[in-house]
């Protein structure tokens, strides 16, 4: 997005039709992500939260108010609660639930553990999307959706970006070699998707999650990716341990789940992040006999 100034009175004007309200908004931009542009919407007391894209970002805005939908249904874990999405002129939006939030502490940590593994025991019936983003292949096997919709997603589009070739060489042997390492058999439970600190805050020591990329998949994905950039206390891990089990072999799976957002971020960002995947890559393929 460009400044603020990119944004007219108009479009205010059009959200306070869409949401009924008698008056137009006090606006309070509010800063913490880079992709969208984020307001607080004070309507004489009613206030929203609203995400502001380019117009062809709406699939993305459509996509994340499903995921807190699906979230909210399962009654387990606080989220936004999501009103409406739309595109007004060049500009897509999602209106949501305004929540005063805190930075979590130990007791939300601990809240969070237990309602996110209360949440990973809603058994689904197929690994897959339910949103309309990517071709929603339902499957019955989780090794063969993770290696296909995930890995392999994100290594062609990896080519596109100059990928390197021993990259792009070790990812799809991993792809091959994939049952080898999948060996569990998990049953599909509801993803967050991209769970990690900055996606995890409290209201009164009450967890609350927000921002989800959510799908059917192994429960594994959401806590292997708390752990590759931090945020989360001990307590988290305990409670929700404590709640639903965590199976033996974790260490490595986790490893293997966390190169599928590891070379999104090269994607998204390139760097550093091509060398942090391979080695990655090397840590599970140096295990192959």
């Amino acid at each position: 997005m460009d400044t603020i100034q990119t944004i007219s009175k108009n479009f205010f004007s059009n959200i306070q039709k869409e949401l009924n309200q008698k008056s137009y908004p006090a606006i309070k931009e509010v800063f913490g992500g880079d992709i969208n542009k984020t307001f607080k919407l004070d309507f004489n007391g009613n206030i929203f939260f609203i995400k502001v894209n380019k117009k062809d970002n709406l699939i993305v805005f459509q996509d994340e108010f499903l995921a807190l939908e699906k979230i909210s249904n399962t009654n387990t874990i606080k989220t936004p609660k999501p009103y409406l999405y739309g595109v007004y002129e060049s500009l897509s939006y999602l209106i949501m639930q305004y929540l005063d939030l805190s930075n979590a502490n130990a007791i939300a940590n601990k809240d969070l553990g237990i309602k996110l593994a209360k949440m990973h025991n809603i058994k689904y019936d197929f690994f897959g999307y339910f949103d309309s983003k990517m071709d929603n292949n339902k499957e019955k096997n989780w090794n063969t959706f993770f290696a296909k919709n995930r890995l392999e997603d994100k290594i062609k589009t990896a080519k596109t970006k100059n990928a390197s070739t021993s990259l792009i060489n070790k990812t799809y042997k991993l792809i091959e070699n994939i049952d080898k390492f999948l060996t569990h058999n998990p049953t599909p439970s509801l993803l967050h998707g991209d769970l990690w600190g900055g996606n995890f805050s409290s209201i009164k020591n009450e967890a609350v999650i927000y921002d989800p990329s959510s799908y059917y998949g192994d429960r594994e994905v959401d806590l292997a990716m708390s752990e590759l950039f931090g945020g989360f206390s001990n307590e988290f891990y305990k409670f929700y341990n404590e709640t639903n089990k965590i199976e033996d072999g974790y260490e490595l799976r986790k490893i293997i789940y966390n190169i599928d957002p590891v070379i999104n971020h090269f994607n998204l960002f390139g760097g550093h992040y091509s060398n942090q995947a391979e080695n990655m890559l090397d840590k599970i393929l140096n295990n192959l006999h």
